[in-house]
């Protein structure tokens, strides 16, 4: 592996790494791993495309953890915190270098687990576009029964979901024991298919079926930009009207006052209000 060195003046804690990781510096060791897996999953530069900073933002966020993650390099980390001079740092090339072979080994090894596994899905990410890296992907999202992976490897496909992917990602979301992160991450990715009506289905069957209502408002959240379409608004209207669940009632409501100008909207809205006496929350949202 090649490396080099360089010779700089600075403090030698630039950062404040807790900060980064939006923990506290008497965070455990799960507290940490779990603060970087969920900002990973946001600022990775192969997912949050619209953040021009994603790739400096990812790498800082990667260096707060390889960092707090080892004892021992906390432990000299948090006794340099404040102290300056010159030093030398050393850099290698391991991003540039990583065989792509090995790479999808890793991933389909079964004994490469949990952290392991999940960072290996992390550098795959700029290079999803390869069929082997897709289908590996694909491959990992059938076997692996780990939460954590089956979100990162969603959130991979999220701009990339052609027509292979989106099959996978329906099923999954039909038939699969996922929980409701992994749920809300597959509806998170279908959503940006949400103009076919295969997916607008299958959002609605998500939250017809569920007694989660966190992901029953999801689903709404999702379905809501597509409320010109008149199969929306009959999968809405339907909601409405069976729903016994005031805050999903309540969010319904809000969503589909604005669409008042379509006679079988207004008609259910005011049925609501005299039924349950809904009247304020559709009058003052």
């Amino acid at each position: 592996m090649n490396e080099r060195y360089s010779m700089i003046n600075e403090p030698v804690v630039s950062k404040n790494y807790y900060e980064i990781l939006g923990v506290d510096r008497s965070a455990t060791a799960e507290e940490i791993k779990a603060a970087y897996r969920k900002q990973a999953l946001k600022v990775h530069p192969d997912v949050a495309h619209d953040n021009e900073n994603a790739k400096a933002e990812f790498q800082s966020l990667l260096d707060a953890y390889e960092t707090l993650k080892d004892d021992n390099k906390r432990r000299r980390y948090n006794s340099n915190m404040g102290v300056t001079g010159p030093r030398i740092v050393k850099t290698n090339a391991y991003a540039e270098e990583i065989d792509l072979k090995n790479l999808i080994e890793a991933l389909m090894n079964p004994l490469i687990k949990g952290d392991s596994c999940y960072d290996v899905v992390l550098d795959l990410y700029s290079k999803i576009n390869i069929p082997a890296v897709k289908q590996a992907f694909l491959d990992k999202l059938k076997r692996t029964h780990d939460h954590d992976i089956r979100s990162a490897l969603i959130r991979g496909f999220k701009s990339r979901l052609d027509d292979d992917v989106k099959a996978v990602f329906l099923k999954e979301l039909k038939f699969s024991n996922n929980n409701n992160g992994v749920r809300q991450d597959l509806i998170e990715a279908l959503a940006t298919r949400i103009d076919e009506d295969e997916v607008i289905l299958a959002l609605a069957d998500q939250f017809r079926k569920s007694s989660d209502k966190d992901l029953h408002l999801f689903s709404i959240n999702k379905l809501s930009v597509r409320l010109d379409y008149d199969l929306v608004r009959k999968i809405f209207i339907n909601e409405l009207l069976i729903s016994k669940n005031k805050e999903v009632c309540a969010e319904l409501i809000r969503t589909l006052k604005p669409y008042t100008t379509y006679p079988d909207v207004e008609k259910v809205l005011n049925k609501k209000r005299q039924q349950f006496d809904y009247g304020d929350i559709a009058s003052n949202n």
